[in-house]
């Protein structure tokens, strides 16, 4: 049951810490919509990991 929760956080987990780094060149900041953008993918990946567990 661990390996399924971390399977599903781990990547969510990755792609949150990239775009939490002060870095330049993070995909999004120049746009109005860039946050909603980032949440509709991340909800896609957790949507894409449930249905594949």
């Amino acid at each position: 049951m661990l390996s399924v929760i971390a399977a599903i956080f781990l990547p969510l987990s990755f792609f949150t810490g990239q775009l939490g780094s002060n870095l330049g060149g993070i995909s999004g900041t120049n746009s109005y919509n860039g946050f909603w953008i980032t949440v509709a993918i991340l909800a896609e990946v957790l949507r894409v990991q449930l249905l594949i567990f």
